[in-house]
């Protein structure tokens, strides 16, 4: 029993020591579980934007095809039974939508981007109506005939030129939409 007094001191010393340093150690331990729940959160988050951001980019390959194959009809053809007008409005009013939708998931500059879309296939749209009238009428008179031939033939070649400027869009606001979802840390 000689010892015994000496221990029971050593041993409170030690339960003084870690009563004083356990609420420090709790400390840094729920700090360590802050940034871990941080970091679990960004993971989560990210994920959610680059599911949205996936299915955007679905959604516009599919309207850019839309809208390619509707440009890529010859204007001959147009008279074939399908409604132009309400291809072009769907097309037209798809496009509208997915602008919205891109100004919330990447940015102002992309809500532009797919407006100047939208301009060239309005624009796009008003030549090939413009085409249509002029086909009508190019038998009408010998004469003026030649002269809407040659306007016909400018107007298709501004037709083609169009035609390359909004494909070329559509391909680089697809390689713009697929960079900003590689760039998220998934």
């Amino acid at each position: 029993m000689f010892f015994y007094p000496v221990i029971m001191e050593q041993t409170k010393d030690w339960i003084d020591y870690l009563s004083a340093f356990g609420p420090v150690i709790a400390a840094f331990i729920a700090i360590g579980i802050a940034v871990w729940q941080g970091k679990i959160q960004n993971r989560q988050h990210n994920l959610a934007l680059f599911e949205k951001r996936w299915a955007f980019w679905e959604e516009t390959k599919k309207l850019g095809y839309k809208a390619q194959t509707f440009k890529h009809i010859p204007a001959s053809e147009m008279g074939d039974g399908s409604d132009p007008e309400k291809n072009f409005w769907t097309v037209s009013q798809e496009i509208q939508s997915l602008a919205k939708k891109s100004g919330v998931l990447f940015g102002k500059t992309f809500e532009m981007e797919i407006n100047e879309i939208a301009k060239l296939f309005e624009q796009y749209h008003i030549l090939l109506e413009k085409i249509l009238e002029k086909e009508k009428y190019k038998d009408d008179y010998e004469r003026s005939g030649r002269n809407i031939i040659k306007e016909l033939s400018q107007d298709h070649d501004d037709r083609i030129n169009i035609g390359m400027q909004h494909m070329k869009k559509w391909d680089d606001l697809a390689q713009h939409i697929f960079d900003k979802i590689r760039e998220l840390e998934v």
